[in-house]
C-alpha cells in the first residue's frame, strides 16, 4: 500500500511502527483505464507517480507501452522518483520548473527544463524525441495541480490537436475535498463539469465515485475553489497533531502559526463569480 504525505491522516498513518494491526475499507471508487496494446501516458507530479504505481502492472499485462511525463519543480525532487519510475515504463520525460537538468540513465528518456508551457509548445514546434508522446498516445492520464492539468487541457484542445490520434482519450485525476468511503452522501466532493464546446456548466458529479473524469469536460477554477475550502481547518489540524506527536510545538510557537495562516487566508483575493457548488 502506497500512502502520499498530504495532511492528517498520512501523517499519523506516518507515526505506524512494525506490528501495528490496520484496518482498511475498499477498495472504493472506480479503478484506472485499462486499454490493451496500445500507449498509456501519465503526466503530472507526485500524484502521478501514484497513478503509475498503482496501474504499471495491469498495463503491462494488457500489453500497453508507458509513457510517464513527470512535471517537478527541480532535478532534486524528480530523482527521488526516477530509480521507481524507470522501473515501472517504457520511457519517462522529465519537465523541470527550474535547472539543473537531472542526470539521465535510459537513453530513451528526456529531460525538459524550462517548464511545462514551454515544455508542451516546443512538442507542437519541435521534431524532438521528448514530443513523440503526442501522436502515439492512445490513453493520457493527468494528475497534477488544477492548473499544470488546465494547460495541457488548453495546448491539446488546440496547437498539440492535429497530433494526437483518432481515439485519443484524456481523463484528469480531480483531488476534491472528502472523497470518502460511503459515496455519493455529503456532497463536498461535489465537482463541476462544462461542455467541451460551449464551456458553459453541464452538471456535477460526484468526485468519491471516480476520481478520474473527462479532461475536456472539467471546470478548474470550480475545482480550486473546492480543494481551498478546508485549507484552513487542515493547517490547523496538521499543526495540532505536529503538537500532539512530536512535540516541537510550543504554545507562543502555535500562536503564532496561526496568526500567520489566519492572515494569509483573510487577505487573499476572492473571486465573487466561483463560489464552490453548494
Amino acid at each position: 500500500m502506497l500512502i502520499n504525505a498530504v495532511g492528517v491522516s498520512s501523517h499519523i498513518a506516518s507515526t505506524l511502527k512494525p506490528g501495528t494491526r490496520v484496518i482498511l475499507m475498499g477498495p472504493t471508487g472506480t479503478g484506472l483505464p485499462v486499454p490493451e496494446n496500445a500507449t498509456v501516458t501519465v503526466a503530472g507530479s507526485h500524484s502521478a507517480v501514484t497513478s503509475t504505481v498503482d496501474g504499471a502492472a495491469m498495463w503491462r499485462a494488457a500489453g500497453n507501452r508507458i509513457v510517464f511525463i513527470g512535471h517537478f519543480r527541480d532535478a532534486e525532487r524528480a530523482r527521488a522518483v526516477q530509480r521507481a519510475i524507470e522501473i515501472l515504463t517504457d520511457q519517462a520525460i522529465w519537465v523541470l520548473d527550474e535547472g539543473p537538468a537531472l542526470k539521465l540513465r535510459r537513453q530513451q528518456d528526456a529531460c525538459f527544463v524550462h517548464g511545462l508551457d514551454e515544455f508542451l509548445q516546443s512538442c507542437a514546434e519541435m521534431d524532438a524525441p521528448f514530443a513523440e508522446w503526442v501522436s502515439s498516445t492512445d490513453q493520457l492520464i493527468l494528475s497534477d495541480h488544477p492548473e499544470s492539468m488546465e494547460i495541457f487541457r488548453t495546448m491539446l484542445s488546440g496547437d498539440l490537436k492535429p497530433y494526437l490520434k483518432p481515439g485519443f482519450n484524456a481523463i484528469a485525476a480531480v483531488n476534491s475535498p472528502m472523497q470518502c468511503m460511503m459515496k455519493e452522501v455529503c456532497a463536498q466532493c461535489l465537482c463541476r463539469h462544462v461542455d467541451s464546446v460551449t464551456g458553459e456548466p453541464s452538471r456535477y458529479v460526484f468526485s468519491c465515485f471516480n476520481q478520474h473524469q473527462p479532461l475536456f469536460e472539467l471546470d478548474f477554477k470550480n475545482l480550486l475553489a473546492r480543494q481551498g475550502q478546508n485549507s484552513v481547518q487542515e493547517k490547523l489540524s496538521n499543526a495540532w497533531l505536529d503538537y500532539l506527536i512530536e512535540g516541537r510545538q510550543t504554545e507562543p510557537a502555535m500562536q503564532d502559526a496561526v496568526s500567520a495562516w489566519a492572515h494569509e487566508v483573510t487577505h487573499e483575493p476572492v473571486d465573487q463569480d466561483n463560489h464552490p457548488a453548494p
